[in-house]
């Protein structure tokens, strides 16, 4: 159920708190111009809108963000595509649109760190699935990896490659056959 109501929500970050603002006509205003919508037509999309709590925000003293729940699925995607082609600025400020996901997944991906940490580094594209797992796109294959065993014994596996790869490398820069085999001796 989290999962499908979240696919029907924007959460828009960095628009500025001001007192008694009016989030429905500061956020549609902006959206509909960019959107090519009348302002009551998308009214008419938005089912409720409101700030949401964090520790973060607090903490950073950073502005809350806003958590827009659309009527459709269409329009959510729409909003964005529309926002990830160029960044939209309401307030004076640029703000950026994320999707939402509830916090029982983030919760569960947080896990897969070790694993998404080194693909980040190493530019290696993954996808997330729902509501657990990821899909590795390793030397031209998907790889499917459903549970966090999976995603370790991958890890492990990789990391042995990589680490015969480097000493392969590291050996064929030095000399001859006997040079080769006496700095295997020295490691």
């Amino acid at each position: 159920i989290e999962i499908e109501k979240s696919a029907h929500m924007v959460r828009i970050r960095g628009v500025e708190e001001t007192k008694e603002q009016e989030l429905l006509n500061t956020i549609i205003l902006p959206l509909a111009e960019r959107m090519g919508l009348e302002v009551k037509e998308f009214e008419k999309e938005i089912e409720f809108i409101r700030r949401i709590n964090s520790r973060f925000a607090k903490m950073n003293k950073l502005p809350r963000d806003v958590r827009v729940t659309f009527v459709r699925r269409e329009m959510k995607q729409k909003v964005m595509r529309i926002m990830s082609e160029e960044p939209l600025t309401i307030l004076g400020k640029e703000v950026v649109a994320l999707k939402e996901i509830p916090r029982r997944i983030r919760e569960t991906r947080k896990n897969y760190r070790f694993l998404t940490e080194e693909l980040n580094k190493d530019s290696i594209r993954f996808r997330w699935l729902l509501p657990e797992g990821m899909i590795v796109n390793w030397q031209a294959k998907n790889i499917r990896l459903e549970t966090i065993q999976e995603a370790r014994e991958f890890y492990k596996q990789n990391e042995r490659d990589n680490a015969t790869e480097l000493d392969e490398d590291n050996i064929g820069n030095y000399g001859n056959k006997h040079q080769r085999q006496r700095y295997k001796k020295v490691e």
